[in-house]
């Protein structure tokens, strides 16, 4: 684990609970959907968001899910949930280069479908993040700008 890198322990998620505290990051796709913040019972290690078309309905078009890990992430663990799930509805890959100073050297990447959805996964060192979207609507670049002003958040005040 890079120095850089926050520890598990150091990762707070009570700071995504704020209002709009996420909006600049938020995909172009995502603006105009209602977000409903979930009531959780450990809100400083469970953060999940759903966008609604409007603050009445429950049709789920988006959704943002994100939990503080115990531990740094293996290679055994990338490994461990490939031989659970295959292509090609589900894709893992390594973390690109230019982000694992950032997430971790074993973090990985899962992307799935499921009819017109996307599900793109992040799992690091300090969290796991994970993104539902109508497929096509969201660029990976998108995604990663996303992941960060996730991890900077969860982990500024600590």
């Amino acid at each position: 684990m890079s120095s850089s890198q926050p520890t598990s322990g150091s990762v707070n998620l009570t700071a995504l609970r704020a209002p709009r505290v996420l909006d600049a990051a938020l995909p172009p796709a995502f603006r105009g959907l209602h977000a409903n913040v979930v009531d959780e019972d450990d809100s400083a290690r469970y953060f999940t968001v759903l966008y609604t078309p409007t603050e009445q309905s429950t049709e789920v078009r988006a959704s943002i899910q994100v939990t503080a890990l115990d531990r740094p992430v293996s290679g055994d663990d990338a490994e461990a949930e490939a031989q659970l799930y295959g292509p090609p509805v589900y894709q893992q890959a390594p973390v690109p280069e230019q982000y694992r100073d950032r997430y971790g050297q074993h973090s990985f990447v899962t992307t799935s479908h499921d009819l017109d959805t996307v599900k793109w996964s992040l799992t690091s060192d300090s969290l796991y993040i994970s993104v539902s979207f109508p497929e096509n609507t969201v660029p990976e670049a998108e995604l990663w700008n996303l992941a960060d002003e996730i991890l900077r958040l969860s982990t500024s005040s600590t």
